[in-house]
């Protein structure tokens, strides 16, 4: 192993991905953590594979580093419980794509683990070149101290999980009319039409006779929104104003309708044709009764994909890539034997 790093000493990216985790490393640099107990101990099993407490914590002590950045070392103790959750779940999920791996015939040779622990560049100190005997009588001392793994080991096993997501993005295929779909998608814009009937000033008002009456009002109006002739004097007499909403894109809330929408409904909202009264309504917001219809829906033109397809194919397939990874990432989840011990 070291007769390789020896034969390609040499500085090559600037940052690299252990199966989705950061790999800071600063205790190399001068920051040291006292070690936690229990450095042998495992804190899950996935398939049998033993997910070791070092693995976990160096996953967790280079993510902390990394979100304390941003917030300038004062992050909020309930961000600290849900980085230690989602940090086990990284280490779960690196495990799991290391355990596919092994039994689908996939391999990081010597040589690749040589040149890939070379390009780290927490290895080479001031942008010198890498250097064969601080690697191996410092940095790997120090780690094993720290966190008690192997870390030729533990690079090996994420590049594994790296080559097995590669491997899977690699398979996937966005056709033309799918990106061109998507943009069009993303980038309709809609405008709504709103009227809200406050029960209470209804009745100060003396527009109705009590509160109640306000449902009656609204569902009046709603019956003949799409015949102006009868809408106007109808919102004339309950004093109610049209208030436009948009252009707006789809989006999975909103907020003018209040919380009883749900996704079917939102989904249901965003396909209606121009003119088309919202269903459902009257929506019951806060104290008001809210009813709506779609006004415009402006669609992009052609010529708008055709200026922006490159940039725009790049984004939505990596987006895409990127849910259906997650979508078979839970698939392996949900037929996986895993335990946990934290």
């Amino acid at each position: 192993m070291l007769d390789l790093l020896r034969k390609k000493a040499q500085s090559w990216v600037t940052h690299v991905l252990f199966g989705g985790l950061i790999v800071v490393f600063v205790l190399f640099f001068g920051y040291t953590k006292l070690q936690r107990q229990g450095p042998h101990d495992t804190v899950a099993s996935v398939n049998g594979m033993p997910v070791h407490q070092g693995e976990y914590e160096v996953a967790l002590d280079n993510n902390e580093a990394y979100y304390r950045q941003g917030f300038q070392d004062k992050m909020p103790d309930r961000f600290m419980e849900g980085l230690r959750k989602s940090t086990l779940q990284q280490v779960i999920n690196r495990k799991l794509l290391v355990d596919f791996g092994m039994h689908h015939g996939f391999i990081v040779s010597d040589q690749e683990l040589a040149e890939h622990i070379q390009s780290l560049p927490f290895l080479h100190k001031e942008g010198a070149a890498f250097d064969p005997i601080t690697y191996r009588e410092q940095f790997l001392p120090a780690l094993y101290e720290h966190y008690h793994i192997n870390f030729e080991e533990w690079a090996r096993e994420g590049m594994l999980a790296d080559k097995v997501q590669q491997s899977f993005v690699a398979t996937i295929r966005v056709s033309d009319d799918e990106l061109r779909d998507a943009y069009r998608r993303e980038h309709t814009r809609y405008t709504f039409e709103v009227m809200r009937f406050d029960p209470e000033r209804l009745v100060k008002e003396k527009k109705i006779a009590n509160e109640a009456a306000a449902q009656d009002a609204a569902s009046a109006v709603q019956a003949v929104l799409q015949n102006e002739a009868a809408r106007k004097p109808l919102l004339a007499t309950y004093g109610v104003t049209p208030e436009k909403i948009g252009p707006l894109a789809v989006q999975p809330h909103l907020p003018f309708l209040g919380v009883e929408t749900t996704p079917e409904s939102v989904h249901a909202l965003f396909a209606l044709q121009p003119g088309s009264v919202c269903p459902g309504g009257p929506y019951h917001v806060d104290k008001t009764l809210v009813i709506c219809r779609l006004l415009a829906r402006d669609i992009p033109a052609a010529a708008e994909w055709e200026k922006s397809e490159p940039e725009a194919r790049k984004s939505l397939t990596e987006r895409y890539q990127q849910v259906l990874m997650e979508q078979w990432m839970q698939s392996l989840l949900s037929h996986a034997k895993i335990t946990r011990s934290l």
